[in-house]
């Protein structure tokens, strides 16, 4: 995977915490830590998950079904060049914030 704090590509070892599980699924949080720049990735899984026997407790998924990473926020996009006017550029940091959230917005951001 890419860092989506420093774009670097590294082999991604998460660990995964169980959550709950409601009417909508069973939820994870997993984290891993780049280990080029040092920064946290968290992200979000819902699925359908197992559990304990005995205490009825979450252990892990047996299938993830939609995966949100929670941080950073948007996915990592190289910056722009510095050419590139200030206002434009703000336009684009925005708009690749926006992205997971709604590529609708950061498309109208992009044009």
């Amino acid at each position: 995977m890419k860092c989506p704090h420093c774009l670097t590509a590294f082999h991604d070892k998460w660990i995964t915490i169980p959550i709950q599980t409601d009417e909508d699924g069973s939820w994870m949080l997993s984290h891993a830590t780049c280990p080029q720049c040092k920064k946290l990735i968290i992200r979000l899984l819902k699925g359908t998950g197992y559990a304990d026997p005995r205490t009825r407790e979450l252990i892990n998924l047996t299938y993830v079904e939609k995966v949100l990473q929670v941080y950073p926020k948007g996915a990592g996009r190289s910056p722009c060049p510095k050419e590139v006017p200030n206002q434009i550029a703000e336009d684009y940091k925005e708009a690749c914030l926006v992205l997971a959230d709604s590529p609708k917005a950061s498309a109208a951001l992009s044009r």
